[in-house]
This record gives C-alpha cells, structure tokens and sequence, in this order.
C-alpha cells in the first residue's frame, strides 16, 4: 500500500488513454489482483489497443525477466494454468 501510495503521489496518475489507472482505490485494486494472480494485466492502459502481461520469471541467477505482449499469449498461459 504504501508503495503504490507514493508512487500516486510521484506520478499524480496521469491518463494516458481512457483505460488508464488515474486513481489510488483502482490502483490498489489491481495491485492486489496482480498479488494474488501471480500476473498483472495492461489493458490498453498505455497506447490504446495495446494489451500486456507482466510476469516475473527468474533465470539462473534469480533475476527477474520481462515476458509477454500478448493478449493470445495470456489466453494460451491461462487455459493451461
């Protein structure tokens, strides 16, 4: 909570598109989804029409990697799960 607090108050949370985080409740919200999910979502919240999927992978040495920018990729990820 208190990171994501801070960074509201860093950022003011400007909207970018209409899908776009602009308030700490939703924030908090989707902070806690993505806690709980193992995953985080972006839903055109950046560049409209633009979906992606945040997952922390580890390689070999515990860093953590980027992964997908796909909405087919995410879909596959979950029906397997």
């Amino acid at each position: 909570i208190k990171a994501c607090s801070a960074y509201a108050r860093r950022t003011n949370l400007p909207a970018y598109t209409d899908n776009t985080i602009t308030a700490l409740p939703r924030l908090l919200k989707e902070s806690s989804s993505a806690l709980e999910n193992g995953y985080a979502l972006d839903n055109g919240e950046v560049q409209t029409a633009v979906d992606c999927i945040g997952v922390l992978l580890y390689d070999d040495t515990s860093r953590s990697r980027p992964t997908f920018r796909c909405r087919h990729l995410l879909n596959a990820a979950i029906s397997c799960g």
